[in-house]
Parts: structure tokens; C-alpha cells; sequence
């Protein structure tokens, strides 16, 4: 009488079945997360583009009243923040929600986190000049 390959192993191969862990449920992936992220990442990055084009212009219309008494002085600062702060704000805010859509996080609020504090800099650099 021939026998069958499962019942080579006998009850041994029940206990290994048994013992296999199972993978962890993974969180599904959001679509309208991954797209809204990825538009909203472009939008940042093209903002960070445009102030950091728009800095030596800024700059370039401080220079009118370097004899003024008026202006303030110590601005030179922020023309250096408003050319390096941008780049490093839209590669953080990248990196970030990179990381949350790696691991099927909810992250499209990093890039408006990135997008609000640009208009906050770009804002505070023309109040202060």
C-alpha cells in the first residue's frame, strides 16, 4: 500500500504549521493621501524656489534707503534666511513626508506644515525689511 507525502512528516508537520508566525497586517495605502501629498510637495517646493529667486530682488529694493537714518540695520541676515531657510524647509518637509507615505502614515499635512511656515518667512522677511 502506497503512502500518501503528508503522511511522511505525521503529526510533526501540524506543530511546525502551527508555530509559523503570521506576517503583521500592513496599513493599507491611501491613494487620495499619496496623490494630495505629492501635489502639495510640488507646490512647496516650487514656493521655495520662488522666494529663494525673489531674495536678492528683495534685498536689491532694501539698497535705496542705505543712507536712510529710517531703516533698520542688521537686515543682512535675513536676506541669508530667506536664500537658505526655504531649501532646508521644502528638504525637511520632503524627507518627512517621504517617510510617513513609506510607512503608510497619513502625510499630507507635512507639506502645508512646509507651505504655512514659507508665507510665515516670506511674510516676516518683507514686514522686517
Amino acid at each position: 500500500m502506497a503512502r500518501d507525502e503528508a503522511d511522511d512528516y505525521g503529526p510533526l508537520s501540524e506543530i511546525a504549521e502551527a508555530r509559523v508566525p503570521e506576517e503583521p497586517a500592513r496599513r493599507p495605502m491611501r491613494i487620495w493621501d499619496l496623490i494630495v501629498s505629492i501635489v502639495l510637495l510640488l507646490i512647496m517646493v516650487a514656493l521655495a524656489a520662488l522666494i529663494t529667486f525673489a531674495a536678492p530682488y528683495i534685498a536689491f529694493a532694501r539698497t535705496g534707503c542705505a543712507d536712510s537714518a529710517e531703516c533698520l540695520f542688521g537686515t543682512d541676515g535675513i536676506t541669508t534666511t530667506m536664500l537658505i531657510a526655504p531649501g532646508i524647509i521644502s528638504l525637511v518637509g520632503s524627507i518627512a513626508a517621504v517617510a510617513l507615505l513609506a510607512f503608510r502614515r497619513i502625510a499630507f499635512w507635512v507639506p502645508l506644515v512646509g507651505i504655512v511656515l514659507l508665507a510665515v518667512l516670506f511674510l516676516l522677511a518683507m514686514v522686517v525689511l
